[in-house]
């Protein structure tokens, strides 16, 4: 999975490509809460994501 984060103005926008499942889940829930206390807006585009597990994560 990658993750690219842009932001401009307290506007976060982060576009993922990949699989998202329990390997990769923490990658993105880090780089989510890197931001949370900075950020007005944050969009999350999943355009490329190819797969999105259902499983519960215990992280």
């Amino acid at each position: 999975m990658n993750v690219t984060k842009t932001v401009s103005d307290n506007i976060c926008i982060f576009s993922v490509e990949g699989r998202i499942d329990s390997v990769t889940s923490s990658m993105l829930d880090q780089a989510l809460k890197e931001v949370t206390d900075i950020a007005d807006s944050i969009t999350i585009d999943f355009a490329k994501v190819d797969y999105i597990s259902s499983a519960e994560s215990r992280a």
